[in-house]
């Protein structure tokens, strides 16, 4: 169920965004062609030919008794954000505590993490739709960023860093107040036990670029990786090579090579 609702979320996502830019693309080509806007012969708001715009108003979730639409409402993205930070930096923290291997082993689990790296990359994927332009080169044109979730990521992780750092100093000043009061040294060497949750989430995402394991039996990304191999030993009857492909041009699909135990 659950990676029933995140795949249609990330297909749902990716409409989205597909609609959005297309109609600011839209009203470029209305522009090039024609000389003029097409907001000329248009009723529409020129914010809704914005793809900021469409693409925040999409994602923000409000109530029939909500009248103001300015200042009500909440920020489904941001609130998507935070959420998958916080699924994967908790497997982060995981993978640090070398107890990963015993997690990815339960399909489910297995499932649910790659769904929602895919709906991430969906996300993430604004940047496939405009042209290639530098963040500096918006800021000297006056022009606003149109990736929307990457700001959202970058907003909830600065928020993130710093209420992170508000509660280490707040620790150590407890640590220290309980050193005077005890006169006593023995909590010096304490660990830091708090989280950093966008390095954790980072971390978690190199750690499943470089080191993805193999996905486990009855897993959905099981039977993904199993079907091309079944129908190419079944019709070609050849096998894989070590560099992850096998040797034919129709059959193409890639794999990690085998981990190295000595690096």
């Amino acid at each position: 169920v659950t990676c029933g609702a995140l795949n249609l979320l990330r297909i749902l996502s990716h409409e989205t965004i597909v609609r959005a830019f297309s109609i600011s693309e839209a009203l470029v080509d209305g522009e090039d062609q024609r000389g003029a806007t097409v907001l000329e012969n248009s009723h529409q708001s020129p914010l809704e030919y914005d793809t900021n715009y469409i693409l925040n108003e999409t994602f923000t979730y409000r109530s029939r008794g909500e009248v103001d639409m300015q200042n009500s409402g909440q920020d489904a993205s941001l609130e998507i954000i935070a959420a998958i930070m916080a699924f994967l930096s908790s497997f982060g923290c995981i993978i640090q505590q070398g107890k990963d291997l015993d997690i990815l082993a339960i399909p489910e689990m297995y499932d649910v993490i790659v769904h929602i790296f895919s709906l991430l990359l969906v996300l993430l994927s604004t940047q496939l739709y405009q042209p290639l332009v530098s963040s500096a080169e918006l800021e000297s044109e006056g022009r606003p960023s149109c990736n929307l979730f990457l700001q959202k990521i970058m907003e909830y992780s600065d928020w993130k860093r710093q209420k992170s750092d508000e509660e280490q100093k707040n620790k150590e000043e407890c640590v220290r107040q309980h050193q005077a009061q005890s006169l006593g040294q023995e909590n010096a060497g304490e660990p830091n036990t708090l989280r950093n949750e966008p390095q954790l989430f980072l971390y978690c995402c190199l750690h499943w670029l470089i080191d993805r394991p193999s996905p486990p039996r009855r897993s959905i990304a099981f039977h993904y990786v199993d079907l091309p191999k079944s129908i190419a030993q079944q019709m070609t009857n050849m096998a894989i090579a070590p560099d992850g492909m096998y040797e034919s041009h129709s059959i193409v699909i890639a794999s990690v090579p085998p981990r190295d135990e000595n690096r």
